[in-house]
């Protein structure tokens, strides 16, 4: 809302209510309505208008009734009225009087008004307060003061106070802007008028401001010390409230008090002695605690104008401390809290010190503050109560238990602190320890407070305007000055800066006076005069039971005072440090405070000592300033007494007479984080340390006692079993190993004169532990148990530093010379650079150190080295590190990084390698020149003495292979031989032992396993030379490099080296092959080789002569041929992976490298020639178990390798080794003498003829693997040639072809019933090889070859043994498709050779069956055969297709069919035929997709070879083509084969249609050539008679079977049937049994009857068709005669006994077929006699024929036929 619309209602609301109460009221708001009436707002801004209301007084006159007239409702709407018009600025300065007048008395009504009034002072003094001053303050501020009256709620007075407060400040604040305004504006001035003292009795003049702000505080002091006061009207406030006053009046303005003498003087005469007087006397918490707030402020703020004051104040504070003050505990408490500000802030501690502890003639007020409260913690009481040992105290497993500390952020802080308690009236309770708190943080802020200053203050750019880097020291800073807590535990985070050490007299000398070196003097001052007392604090603290957080900050405050003290040159102060945290990080036993629960023996109830519980004496007691606390003491005398109860004894109990005990390795993350803050400090301060090095080395010797425990030479002699393990986890170990890492990397950055002095250090510690005497291998037990009780880290335990003495750790001794090495390595270019300089003639003291600091570790490192009584672990390491030693500077040799620009390195390095090689060469002889004399030694330290030797030279050369890893590429050509010297070293290397103990070290397999690691560790550095550095060695030195292969390869400790030695062979080989690759085949080389090299004696001397070192090509070409010939030499080594081996690479080599071989005469003549000759000796040959075991333990016994004993090799490896070189004879041969030219042809010959030998050899051994190779290599080699002769040009040797072959036919096969497997694929690889074979012969093929080829196949083919898990009645074996294979291949025109194919087909076709069976007969025979004999079934149906091909590509079938081929082809054929044999199903499901059964296509293949062979031998015998023996035997053979289609045991349907399909062929093909001389009629006859028995449709009963059993003639039959009718009835009713294969038979009848028609018609011309059918008419009428009555006679039988039943249909249409074939003979032939004979029957069935349809007419017709004819006849 509008605040004149505002102003409108209010005052009409006023008018209203006052309209017959208070006229004057009514009359004035009246009369202001028609002042606001004036407003216009179109035309006027409302705030310009209200403004001009104080111009207006009579506007205000109805709010100044209003409040004045007592009245609540006028009051209220008077009051909200003057606020908004306050606000506005609308107040007329001359009623301001009577407004606060008014508003005084408005004061008595209700609280909202008064708080409204409340409200409206701040605004009416903020807008107005330049004309509110002197008796109208004094009005304002009384408001406030009678609204602060007990008669007032509280919440009234609470705002009072309030607004009093802020008004007393705006009067304050009044004096600033006024002061401000002054010193803003210097030409303008301000009335001073009044008169005021100040110090000295004088007096000044103030301005009006000023004497207002004066009067104001002498009165709030008056009213403090309960006087009236004369300027404020009030003459009460509470004391507490005043005192807050005061506070925040030198709060929010300091800088006034410190401008205003007379405020100044104020502060001393009237603040001080009263703040003095009250914290001295008062007793009351509430204005204690804001006495205390106002004393920190004045020191805090107004130190300058308060020297003499804060001097009587601190003291006061240092007695109320004091174990002498009888104060109440809670106002020691604020005293404390006090210090505790004081110290957050250096620059007051500064300024302190400097005003005090720095001048004779004042107190120490710091000093005496750590002391008084250094003399807290040192009584009994309290050491109690801080749980305070001579060990750390372990950190709290989990978060939950940080309440079991004495000392926590969770138990030892109150919610709010005591200076901060403004609203108790008494002192709350508070941690029974926050005491402890505040005297640790204090000491803390201290330190941190120096830390921080001198960092500041090194790093400023004015002092680093100062610096001459040549007179002052660079060092590394620590993360011990980042801002984070947890900087102690992350060593690694932190960015490092320059810090500069400030204790330089050529500093001073530049800084003279300046305000610099006025601060680093105060410093030095500071910390000198406070550091024992401070020490001795942070001391007990860091023993206390405190949580990580205050740990934490304890440790870093500590590190900090250490590293300024470096800086500043405080070396008492920085070594006392040093060994304090030297000494809490591993002391890790003591008997005081909290016990380790890892102790050597805890001991028992009975054996505690009441002693060394922690008490405290009465008088400790009477001076404990927590004596005058009943409550505190009380509530924690139950926890002391609990703490105390658990007291154990750390001093490690004498252990037994036959075992040591060890030192406890306890140690836990706290012991790391001293451990931490003390390589901070090293890494800091390190150029500084000199005999600091000392203790810090101890302290990490122990360290690593503790982390990694025993070294392995004490491990059997301690007992280690109870000892609990350190505590700390692996990132915890992993930073512990950084940190030491990087104080190490610092060690690169000192002068060469630090790094003398820290290198000195370290060889004194090592020579302490390692030649001291103590501490040989040999351990002396009595010095080691006695050492147990004297030599702790640490002796004796005494809480002064300065008497404590380290000790180094006896369990871990290599650990100072391990760093020797560490540190070596990492100032490797340290000593290069001195080496270099030195060369050139620059006599530097600095360089000199350096070569002193060399000298001083070479000659250490071979006097530790030397000394046989140390351990072998001992040993070991110290070669170990030696080495390291010369590899790093080495490598240093070749590191072109960081080089000065002023020193030729190049220079150095020709040398360097060699000298540092020498170095090394030197160490070994040394250890090689020792005497292992045995009168020195028993035989068991002898064996140790040998192992630790052989130990460091293995170490010299691994060191050697690392060397040659990592900078063999700068080794110069002088290198080379020493390098090979070492290598070769484990061959040269003997020790000379006596006779009695020469069979003991023999044998110690120790010993034996040592010189096996030698070896393989020199052929390691070996490999990598062959590996990396082949190229660069000279050409003269590769001979060495075969022969050092070769010396390899011949050791018998490490089968491995051997084996792997082989390959790099190929590696030389591949190497000399790019040499010589751009000379390839290069006939003047190969002619100079051939006439100068014919022997191996000529070809070594060609080496070593001077032709090889003038002639490149001849040098190279002679040891590459020399490296196949050592090759070869190791191809007879008696072990079998190493002569496998050699033979692999020999051959690889041939393979990939032959093409550029010098010569193959030479090679051949030199190295193959050897090869061929390698055979097994009968006395290589043993299996026996236990004599192979017998020589391999006389080899580790360390036998003669060459004793013939040795050379074991069973059966089976050899044949190994023959497979790997006749493969590699295969691929030589077959790729490198296949050029038959004129002029090598003979030569070539005659190398092939050798291998043949050679296989001839291998043969003769009788290994069926070996003899499967042979077979196979014959396969490949002809198979070679097959691909790579053109054949059409037959530039292959016929003598070689035929030697080939010749070679595979004389081979022969047998039964094998032992080894039936291996046999098998012996034969199946002849039987393959054949295959190439046969191609290359083929244009020389002959019947010969053929039969003898056949021959082998027959003999393999019919091999009866089946192999294991196999079976050939599915698929073919391996070797029956391997001989299908071979038969397939064989083709040619020739007649002889076809039948030996065919007859060679058909005989594998019947192997199923006769043959089997005679097979099984004679297996059997044989008891010991239990296998699995073949069934032939797979390749007998396999087999077929490939005979009927065979068959079907023959031209001319006259010579087959002349020499019987197709006789013995039918004889084999009907066997399977007549078996009905089934063959192979193609399919799961037993189907012949694609196929038929055996079977089946065996007959279809007679039909072929019948229809072909059918026209040659069936014709006249006139021709005289065949024998007509012959032809006699073929048609009885194909007769035969017919009569298989009608006869068959099978029922089969499918069966059936395929048999009338043959049988149908058969006919077709035969039928024609029946009347030919060469049928036999016999053999027709037996055609009809077959076609007649298997016309029966139906089973003939036994009266039908009578009838024709025992008459042959069908006629005969017949006749008999007519008359047995005649006479007779004779029927059955039995069932008819139909016949299976009913369809054939109703053919076959059907064929009788079209087989008995007449032929030929009068008149036609007869040929020899016609003449056959009618031959066969005349065999089959009789036969059909017969069939017809047997029919018509059953018909009539039957028909009169069933009566009127129906005839079976089988039978009805068996008499129709009938009668319709005799009706149809009857109108075709004129004179048919034997008809007649039917005519009874005839007959008689006309009287029947109505049951039968159609056999009526029929019937009639036969009858009427046969009667006319009849009728003829007579």
């Amino acid at each position: 809302m509008a605040t004149v619309q505002l102003l409108t209602s209010e005052l009409t609301n006023l008018a209203s209510e006052s309209r017959r109460r208070t006229p004057e009221i009514r009359h004035a708001s009246e009369k202001s309505l028609e002042i606001l009436k004036s407003y216009r707002p179109s035309i006027q801004n409302e705030s310009d208008f209200l403004q001009s209301l104080s111009l207006r007084p009579e506007f205000f006159r109805p709010f100044i009734l209003s409040c004045q007239s007592r009245n609540t409702k006028y009051s209220a709407i008077a009051v909200q009225c003057l606020n908004r018009l306050i606000i506005e600025k609308s107040l007329p300065i001359s009623l301001l009087n009577d407004i606060i007048d008014s508003l005084t008395e408005a004061t008595h009504l209700a609280i909202e008004i008064q708080l409204k009034i409340l409200q409206i002072l701040p605004s009416l003094f903020q807008i107005y307060g330049n004309y509110i001053n002197n008796e109208l303050i004094s009005k304002l501020l009384s408001i406030c003061a009678l609204l602060q009256g007990v008669n007032k709620v509280p919440v009234v007075i609470n705002t009072a106070a309030a607004t009093l407060q802020q008004l007393i400040v705006f009067i304050f604040d009044k004096v600033s802007d006024e002061d401000l305004f002054l010193k803003n504006n210097p030409n303008s001035i301000v009335e001073k008028k009044f008169d005021v003292p100040i110090d000295n009795n004088k007096k000044i003049k103030i301005s009006s401001n000023a004497y207002d702000a004066q009067r104001i505080f002498i009165d709030l002091c008056t009213l403090i010390e309960h006087h009236r006061p004369k300027f404020l009207r009030f003459t009460y406030l509470p004391e507490t409230f005043n005192l807050e006053l005061i506070e925040s009046i030198l709060t929010n303005h300091t800088d006034l008090f410190s401008n205003h003498v007379e405020l100044a003087y104020l502060v001393r005469t009237r603040i001080i002695p009263l703040l003095l007087r009250s914290f001295s006397i008062n007793k009351e918490f509430p204005v204690i605690t804001r006495v205390s707030r106002i004393i920190y402020l004045l020191i805090r703020r107004n130190l300058n104008i308060l020297i003499v004051e804060t001097e009587v104040i601190i003291s006061l504070l240092n007695h109320i401390l004091s174990l002498d003050s009888n104060s109440p505990f809670w106002k020691k408490i604020l005293a404390l809290e006090i210090f505790n500000g004081l110290f957050t802030d250096f620059n007051l501690i500064k300024n302190l010190f400097l005003e005090y502890d720095n001048k004779p003639d004042r107190k120490k007020v710091i000093n005496d503050f750590f002391k008084t409260v250094y003399q807290i913690l040192d009584s009994s009481n309290s050491k109690k109560l801080l749980d305070f040992g001579s060990i750390l105290h372990p950190p709290s497993p989990s978060p939950s238990s940080d309440l079991s500390y004495f000392l926590s952020s969770k138990n030892s802080l109150p919610k709010v602190l005591y200076i901060d308690l403004l609203d108790k009236a008494d002192a709350p309770h508070i941690p029974d320890n926050y005491i402890y708190y505040l005297i640790l943080n204090c000491s803390i802020n201290f330190a941190e407070g120096i830390g921080r200053f001198i960092m500041d203050l090194s790093s400023t750019p004015e002092l680093i305007s100062y610096l001459d880097a040549s007179s002052l020291i660079p060092l590394q800073s620590s993360e011990m000055y980042r801002s984070d807590s947890n900087s102690t535990s992350n060593s690694d985070s932190h960015q490092s800066k320059q810090i500069l050490y400030l204790n330089s007299s050529k500093l001073f000398e530049k800084l003279k006076d300046s305000s610099i070196k006025n601060d680093i003097v105060f410093s030095n001052k500071l910390i000198f005069k406070n550091y024992e007392i401070l020490l001795s604090i942070l001391k007990i603290f860091l023993y206390s039971n405190l949580d990580n957080d205050f740990f934490h900050n304890l440790i870093r405050s500590l590190q900090k005072l250490c590293y300024v003290s470096g800086i500043l040159g405080l070396k008492q102060t920085r070594t006392d440090i040093i060994l304090v945290f030297a000494i809490a990080t591993i002391n890790n036993t003591g008997k005081l405070g909290y016990q380790s629960p890892d102790i050597n023996s805890l001991q028992s109830a009975d054996q505690k000592n009441p002693a060394n519980s922690i008490t405290s004496s009465d008088d400790d007691k009477k001076k404990s300033f927590l004596s005058l606390s009943g409550t505190v003491v009380g509530a924690l005398t139950q926890k002391l007494n609990q703490a105390s109860s658990i007291t154990y004894n750390l001093t490690p109990q004498k252990p037994s007479s036959n075992q040591l005990l060890l030192h406890t390795r306890y140690m836990n993350s706290r012991n790391l984080i001293t451990l931490r803050a003390l390589i901070n400090i090293a890494i800091s301060l390190g150029p500084t340390l000199n005999s600091s090095w000392r203790i810090i080395f101890v302290t990490l010797q122990w360290v690593n006692y503790y982390i990694n425990g025993l070294s392995e030479e004490f491990d059997k002699n301690f007992d280690n079993s109870s000892l609990k393990k350190t505590e700390i986890s692996a990132s915890e170990k992993s930073l512990v190993e950084n940190s030491i890492k990087k104080l190490l990397e610092t060690t690169k950055d000192y002068s060469d004169d630090s790094f003398f002095g820290l290198i000195k250090a370290l060889v004194s510690l090592s020579n302490d532990v390692l030649l001291s005497g103590k501490n040989d291998d040999k351990v002396n037990f009595e010095l080691i148990k006695d050492s147990v009780y004297k030599t702790s880290p640490i002796e004796p335990q005494n809480k002064d530093v300065k008497k404590i003495t380290l000790f180094p750790c006896y369990y871990n001794k290599i650990f100072f010379f391990l760093n020797i090495g560490e540190i070596t390595e990492l100032n490797s270019f340290r000593f290069l650079k001195g080496l270099a300089v030195a060369n050139n003639k620059k006599e530097l003291s600095s360089i000199n150190m350096t070569q002193k600091s060399w000298n001083l570790i070479l000659n250490y490192s071979i006097e530790v080295a030397s000394k046989q009584t140390l351990s072998i672990v001992l040993r070991n390491k110290i070669s170990i590190t030696f080495n390291f030693i010369i590899k790093s500077l080495v490598l240093c040799c070749h590191t072109k990084e960081d080089r000065s620009v002023n020193v030729d390195y190049e220079k150095i390095d020709e040398k360097a390698d060699t000298v540092f090689l020498d170095s090394l060469l030197l160490f070994l002889n040394k250890i090689i020149q020792l005497d292992q004399n045995s009168k020195k030694f028993n035989n068991t330290e002898l064996n140790s003495v040998i192992i630790s030797e052989f130990d460091m030279i293995i170490n010299s050369l691994l060191n050697l292979k690392e060397l040659l890893d990592k900078s063999g590429s700068y080794f110069k050509e002088d290198s080379w031989d020493i390098m090979f010297k070492i290598i070769n070293l484990p061959f040269k290397f003997y020790f000379s032992f006596d006779n009695e103990s020469e069979t003991f070290l023999r044998k110690n397999p120790l010993i034996l396993e040592k010189k096996s690691i030698l070896i393989k560790t020199s052929f390691d550095a070996l490999q990598l030379i062959l590996n990396d550095f082949l190229n660069t060695l000279p050409s003269n030195i590769l001979k060495t490099v075969i022969d050092t292969l070769f010396n390899f390869i011949n050791q018998n400790y490490e089968i491995n080296i051997s084996f792997s030695a082989i390959s790099y062979f190929w590696m030389v080989s591949d190497y000399l092959r790019d040499f010589l690759q751009p000379y390839k085949m290069d006939r003047v080389l190969q002619a100079s080789l051939e006439n100068m090299i014919t022997n191996k004696e000529e070809l070594i001397d060609t080496i070593l002569s001077k032709r090889g070192e003038e002639n490149k090509l001849i040098l190279y070409s002679s040891i590459w041929v020399y490296l196949l010939y050592i090759l070869v030499r190791i191809c007879n080594d008696e072990r079998t992976q190493v002569r496998n081996g050699s033979i692999q690479t020999f051959f690889r080599i041939i393979d990939s490298h032959g093409q550029y071989l010098p010569s193959w005469i030479l090679i051949y003549n030199i190295v193959i020639y050897d090869l061929l000759k390698i055979r097994p000796n009968d006395l290589f040959l043993t299996s026996n178990t236990q004599e192979r075991k017998a020589i391999t333990d006389l080899k580790e016994l360390g036998a003669n390798p060459t004793d013939p004993k040795l050379k074991s090799s069973s059966k089976s490896e050899w044949t190994e080794s023959f497979m790997l070189i006749i493969n590699g004879l295969v691929r030589l041969y077959t790729t490198f003498l296949v050029e038959f030219d004129e002029k090598n042809l003979s030569t070539l010959i005659n190398y092939w003829k050798g291998l043949l030998t050679y296989f001839d050899n291998i043969l003769q051994l009788n290994w069926d693997s070996c003899n499967l190779k042979v077979y196979e290599s014959i396969g490949d080699l002809t198979g070679a040639f097959i691909d790579k002769t053109d054949l059409e040009n037959d530039r292959l040797p016929l003598e070689i072809r035929i030697s080939l072959f010749n070679f595979w036919a004389k081979q022969s096969i047998s039964l094998n019933y032992l080894d039936n497997q291996n046999y098998q694929d012996t034969i199946i690889a002849l039987i393959k090889s054949y295959v190439p074979l046969y191609k290359l012969n083929e244009s020389n093929l002959n019947y010969e070859m053929v039969k003898q080829s056949l021959m082998i196949f027959n003999r393999a083919v019919r091999y009866p043994v089946l192999p294991k898990f196999s079976s050939d009645n599915i698929s073919c074996t391996v070797l029956q498709k391997a001989i299908i294979d071979n038969l397939k291949l064989i083709k040619s025109k020739d007649a002889l050779i076809q039948s030996l194919v065919i007859l060679q087909l058909a005989s594998i076709m019947i192997l199923p069956f006769s043959t089997r069976r005679k097979m099984e007969g004679k297996l059997k025979e044989n008891k010991s055969y239990n296998g699995k004999i073949a069934t032939f079934i797979a390749i007998s149906y396999s087999v077929l297709p490939l005979l009927a091909e065979r068959i079907s590509n023959i031209e001319d079938y006259s010579s087959l069919i002349k020499d019987k081929t197709f006789i013995r082809l039918f004889s084999s054929c009907l066997e399977p035929i007549k078996f009905k044999a089934l063959g192979v199903p193609v399919n799961k499901n037993k189907e012949y997709v694609g196929r038929k059964e055996l079977w089946m296509e065996t007959i279809e293949l007679l039909g072929f070879v019948t229809r072909k062979a059918i026209k040659v031998f069936a014709p006249d015998i006139e021709n005289n083509i065949c024998p007509l023996q012959v032809k006699e035997d073929m048609w009885s053979l194909i007769i035969e084969a017919v009569k298989t289609c009608l006869t068959s045991n099978n029922n089969r349907s499918d069966y059936e249609i395929f048999d009338i399909q043959m049988y149908e062929k058969f006919k077709e093909i035969i039928l024609p050539y029946l009347s030919f001389e060469s049928l036999n009629y016999q053999l027709l006859e037996e055609l009809v008679t077959s076609i007649w028995k298997t016309s029966f449709l139906y089973s003939l009963n036994d009266i039908e079977k009578s009838m024709i059993s025992g008459i042959g003639d069908p006629i005969e039959i017949a006749t008999l049937v007519s008359q047995l009718e005649a006479e007779k009835n004779i029927g059955t009713t039995e069932n008819f049994q139909l016949t299976s294969r009913y369809k054939i038979s109703f053919i076959c009848l059907s064929d009788l009857i079209s087989l008995s028609q007449p032929t030929r018609r009068q008149g036609e011309e007869e040929d020899f068709a016609v003449r056959s059918k009618r031959l066969i008419g005349q065999k089959c009428l009789p036969y059909f005669i017969c069939r017809a009555g047997l029919v018509l006679r059953k018909f009539i039988a039957d028909e009169s006994l069933i009566n009127l039943s129906p005839l079976p249909r089988v039978q009805q249409l068996e008499l129709v077929i009938v009668l319709n074939g005799l009706n149809s003979i009857l109108e075709n032939h004129e004179e048919v006699e034997s008809l007649h004979v039917l005519y009874p029957l005839i007959i008689r069935c006309i009287s029947v024929t109505h049951k039968v349809r159609e056999s009526e007419i029929l019937l009639e017709k036969i009858f009427l036929k046969l009667n006319l004819r009849n009728r003829k006849r007579r």
